[in-house]
């Protein structure tokens, strides 16, 4: 039998694989997604195809793939687990609202060092989209933080030139 790790999730649509109604599947060509991914590209009128490699497959093709999930992450086990994961979601559309509808780089900053602070005590293993997109946050104040600097330099060399151009102009005359 396979053993997957409590953080494995289905390339597609990033659903935690549980081993019961989320399981993976496998297709003839080797790539592997969940079942209702696969149930979604079957109906699509264009024919359904490997959403990596786009080779063809029918209903028959498809072979579920029978695994246990294994509990790794540090004694979270049942309710804790579940409201580790539950909070993790929450962060995720936070930062996703955040990120969206806010624009200010101190409300996202603030939360980012929120979210870095609770996933330094979480098993490094799990909360992976979570983990991604933190970082990619991150990123985001880095490079807004450097194009402000750059936009605030521009604008005192920019004044620096009209003064300048002024003082030249009272010593031509």
């Amino acid at each position: 039998m396979l053993v997957l790790d409590s953080s494995a999730t289905c390339d597609l649509c990033l659903r935690l694989y549980n081993g019961f109604d989320v399981a993976p599947h496998f297709l003839p060509c080797g790539h592997v997604s969940c079942g209702s991914c696969l149930a979604r590209i079957l109906v699509e009128p264009r024919g359904a195809s490997c959403s990596w490699c786009r080779t063809g497959f029918a209903t028959g093709d498809i072979r579920k793939l029978h695994c246990h999930v294994t509990a790794t992450g540090a004694g979270l086990l049942g309710d804790e687990r579940e409201a580790a994961r539950a909070r993790a979601r929450a962060y995720e559309l936070q930062l996703a609202d955040t990120l969206k509808y806010s624009g200010s780089v101190t409300k996202t900053r603030k939360l980012v060092n929120n979210i870095v602070e609770w996933l330094e005590e979480q098993p490094r293993d799990d909360h992976l989209v979570l983990r991604t997109t933190v970082t990619l946050a991150a990123k985001y104040i880095t490079d807004h933080q450097g194009k402000t600097k750059e936009a605030a330099v521009e604008l005192s060399l920019r004044t620096r030139v009209v003064e300048l151009e002024a003082k030249l102009e009272t010593q031509r005359y």
